[in-house]
């Protein structure tokens, strides 16, 4: 071995032997305690991110499974995908004119008195509050709201999108009713973090390491705690001392920068509110209409996912964007069903009967009877954090005990609410008469179911001081119209002395329907249905109007459908509104025309491919208007109030009439116009032999409009309606298919033959004469504010027979506007994408519904507006 070779190897060993020195000499004890400071912080770290990842697996999806019997879909759905956010107001910014709940009106005058001491001093002026503010560092927040409206929803939304987020904060969700016991332990108190820690170690089974690790974070400010519902305490003492405990550990918690999030319902918690410095309260509003449709729409994505996860992404647009309109239209079109759909619980039991294929909003008797049976024996374990049920309850009893209660109040009570003592006393009376009680035992009896309900059922509610109702009115409505069925088992003829007196009543409207499926689909007691009807149908001293009185049996029938009645009495009520074109009332004529559509209208067979055409002889024919008309209708539009955002409409209105000045005569060949604009169930014809894109569109007027994109079905109680929802692209293909269907010449009228039809060679203002007369037009000065069935304004038919040319539905013609709609021009046969649309509608007021009214739509635009009418050429 070579000398330099020797002296590499010793200096590798002696570099070796330095290194095996080192690591063998004493560390010194400052590095060695931040080694294993390191190792603990890591170890905590670990810990918290397994409590994360557990609280993660325990509120990511929302668990309906057992609530409703339903084998069909799975039950869980992901928290995050189908979460609709309700709309959190400040309380002391809530007015009575704004606040409604459970198919109520209410005045939250009470509410805001009974807060006035948490609230005094306060100088909140913000309407509503988002999501994220609560979890503002040191901030307490107060959800107040109604049974079902989502308030225990949001806070596991609040804790799932925590355990998402990067920060070291970490959410503790913990039901009161499960605190309380452990505050009140082994005839001692403890303190809210001792009571938390023992039930995450008993109820969560955390990890034993994870005390140690909350108290730090508690300590540094990084606990975010959840707390639900302090209303469910039902022992007033047990309430006062955790209201008392919570108000303490507030103070000291939020000093240190943690959050607080409490949840009750608004009157359980008024009595012992939280008087926590800087701390807000918010209501949580019921879903308007906007809530509605984002959570049927989410639903329905989810739902359809959920039941065939092998289809494109395509298919499972489509299936659920159908699915979402089916429903939409059974929710928007029954009030009764609507009020249900406010709140968040009963909407999503709504989605999951929706998707058993129940038929929504009919045979609502039956529906209404599987909502109560879900949220007496199943509601509270839904909403409890813990999926514990505080309660249990006999439905048959419940049902039994409390009908008689809902008809008192439904009948005596027009606000719905009653005193507790009242109500103690009425259930009181019923089990002394039903069970054979002694007054003692019922009265212990009555207490005991009322309070159970209050607390642990989403059936009834409190309401101010001292005053109970039922949670929503369509079940007070229900339980009313059960037992007006009970009281005539004996004799049926006592159910129309009973419900013919409240014809007038609105209050009473769904209890007739409700009373008639009772009768007709739970009972199968087709005759009892039918003796009903007719007595609902009779006019007499307190109700004599036959007309209103038809209508009010029609209506009600409508709830069984043809199979639930004899032939002779449906076909007897059909016939009597046909005769509705005739009548004098706007209002009643339109209802007729509604109900029509259920029953069948006589004047459109629905066999029928071809719409009706009448015969319009040629001549003169004029087009445009004087200087004089423009002037007197453009002062009209210019004193209408528009807001600054809505201001360019003025201008459009504007350019559309002076677009009228430029006169035109000349003449017309005879030829066939549509006597109405084309009806839905005639566009059915088309759509369904085609394949065309069935009408539908998104805001809620379109869904209304829509067709069922399933089914290619037109919306139900609209058959008789315009079709809407079609663009000029549709109508033409409307009118090549129809003409090759029939080897005819069928196409859209230009705007001189349509002026023609409306006008004649004498130039009249409108269809009727140069004078506007109300009766005559579907126009916003007659108030349906809709679409109406076609045939119901004879009176305002033009010179050749052809009605409804202005009002009911702005009318595409075959005639071009231009490249812009701010630059009209005349030019025939011009092609261009902005076409010409006549007539007015129904959401328009009678400046625009005349005979030479004008306006312009790309050819590709579809509206809950515009329809169109055929022309046949000879």
């Amino acid at each position: 071995m070579d000398p330099i070779t020797v002296v590499g190897l010793a200096s590798s060993v002696a570099a070796v032997l330095v290194g095996v020195l080192a690591w063998l000499k004493p560390r010194s004890p400052d590095k060695a305690k931040s080694r294993r400071a390191r190792g603990v912080q890591s170890e905590a770290n670990s810990i918290a991110e397994r409590y994360l990842r557990a609280v993660d697996g325990q509120v990511r999806y929302l668990d309906f499974r057992g609530v409703l019997r339903l084998d069909r879909l799975d039950m869980r759905f992901p928290l995050e995908e189908v979460c609709v956010v309700p709309r959190l107001v400040r309380l002391s910014s809530v007015s009575s004119a704004e606040s409604g709940s459970a198919g109520r009106t209410v005045n939250f005058t009470d509410v805001e008195r009974i807060l006035t001491a948490v609230m005094e001093g306060r100088q909140d002026r913000a309407e509503a509050r988002d999501l994220v503010d609560l979890l503002t560092a040191g901030r307490c927040s107060v959800l107040l709201g109604e049974p079902g409206s989502g308030k225990s929803t949001l806070l596991k939304l609040l804790a799932l999108r925590l355990t998402r987020s990067q920060g070291a904060r970490l959410p503790i969700l913990v039901p009161l009713t499960a605190l309380s016991s452990r505050i009140v332990e082994g005839g001692g108190e403890h303190s809210v973090l001792d009571a938390v820690s023992r039930y995450l170690a008993e109820v969560r089974h955390v990890d034993p390491g994870f005390d140690v690790v909350m108290r730090e974070r508690y300590e540094a400010g990084e606990l975010v705690f959840l707390f639900d519902g302090l209303d469910e305490l039902a022992d007033p003492s047990a309430r006062a001392v955790m209201t008392n405990r919570l108000q303490s550990f507030a103070q000291w918690t939020l000093t240190r920068g943690n959050t607080l999030v409490v949840t009750s319902r608004v009157v359980g918690y008024s009595d012992m509110p939280l008087g926590v410095p800087d701390g807000e309260h918010l209501l949580v509003k019921d879903f308007d209409a906007e809530g509605i449709q984002e959570f049927v729409d989410k639903w329905t994505f989810v739902a359809e996912r959920v039941a065939n996860d092998t289809r494109s992404d395509v298919e499972l647009a489509h299936a659920s964007a159908a699915a979402s309109i089916s429903l939409k239209q059974a929710v928007f079109s029954n009030p009764g069903v609507r009020r249900l759909a406010s709140n968040p619980l009963l909407l999503s039991i709504l989605v999951f009967i929706h998707r058993q294929g129940a038929e929504l909003p009919r045979r609502r008797a039956e529906l209404y009877d599987l909502f109560i049976t879900t949220i007496v024996t199943s509601w509270s374990r839904v909403r409890n954090l813990d999926g514990q049920a505080l309660h249990t309850f006999d439905t048959a009893e419940v049902m039994k005990i409390l009908s008689p209660v809902a008809y008192w109040i439904h009948s005596d009570v027009p606000e719905g609410y009653v005193r507790v003592d009242a109500m103690e006393d009425a259930v009181a009376a019923e089990y002394e008469t039903q069970r054979g009680l002694s007054q003692d035992e019922a009265t212990q009896r009555a207490k005991a179911l009322l309070s159970g309900l209050l607390h642990s059922s989403g059936l009834l509610a409190e309401r101010g001081e001292g005053r109970i109702g039922f949670a929503h009115l369509t079940f007070e409505e229900f339980m009313t119209a059960r037992q007006v069925v009970l009281l005539g088992q004996v004799d049926k003829g006592v159910i129309g002395d009973l419900l013919a007196p409240r014809r007038g009543d609105p209050r009473w409207v769904e209890v007739l329907a409700l009373v008639i499926g009772f009768l007709a689909n739970v009972s199968k007691e087709e005759a009892s249905a039918d003796l009903v009807v007719r007595a609902l149908a009779q006019a007499g001293p307190d109700f004599p109007d036959s007309k209103e009185a038809l209508l009010v049996a029609a209506e009600a029938a409508t709830e069984c459908g043809e199979d639930g009645l004899p032939v002779p009495t449906w076909d007897w009520l059909r016939d009597e509104m046909s005769k509705a074109r005739d009548w004098q009332s706007v209002a009643l004529r339109c209802k007729a025309g509604a109900l029509l559509s259920e029953f069948g209208d006589p004047k459109f067979d629905p066999a029928v491919i071809e719409p009706e055409t009448i015969y319009v002889p040629g001549g003169d024919a004029v087009r445009g208007s004087e200087p004089e008309s423009i002037n007197r209708r453009m002062a009209e539009i210019r004193r209408v109030r528009l807001s600054a955002a809505d201001e360019w409409v003025r201008g459009y209105w504007e350019t559309c009439l002076t677009s009228e000045l430029d006169v035109e005569r000349a003449s017309v060949k005879p030829f066939r116009i549509g006597r109405y604009p084309v009806l839905q169930q005639q566009y059915a014809h088309f759509v369904r032999e085609t394949g065309r894109r069935p009408p539908n569109g998104s805001s809620l007027r379109a869904v209304l409009l829509s067709w069922d994109p399933r089914t290619s079905a037109p919306p139900s109680g609209r058959r008789n309606q315009p079709v809407v929802l079609v663009s000029w692209q549709d109508a033409v293909a409307y009118c090549e298919w129809l003409s090759a269907k029939t080897s005819k010449s069928f196409r859209l009228p230009t705007e001189l033959e349509w002026e023609y039809c409306a006008r004649g060679s004498s130039g009249s203002g409108y269809p009727w004469g140069d004078i506007w007369e109300p009766g005559r037009a579907n126009t916003a000065e007659e108030a349906p504010g809709d679409l109406v069935a076609c045939g119901l304004f004879p009176k305002g038919a033009s010179w050749c027979g052809a009605e409804e040319l202005v009002g009911q539905v702005w009318e595409w013609t075959a005639d071009s506007w231009g490249d812009d709609w701010s630059r009209p021009s005349r030019h025939p046969g011009e092609v261009a994408p902005w076409k010409v649309v006549k007539g007015g509608s129904w959401d328009d007021v009678r400046v625009f519904a005349n005979s030479t009214s004008r306006g312009a739509n790309l050819e590709t635009f579809a509206s809950d507006y515009i329809g169109f009418r055929i022309l046949e050429e000879i």
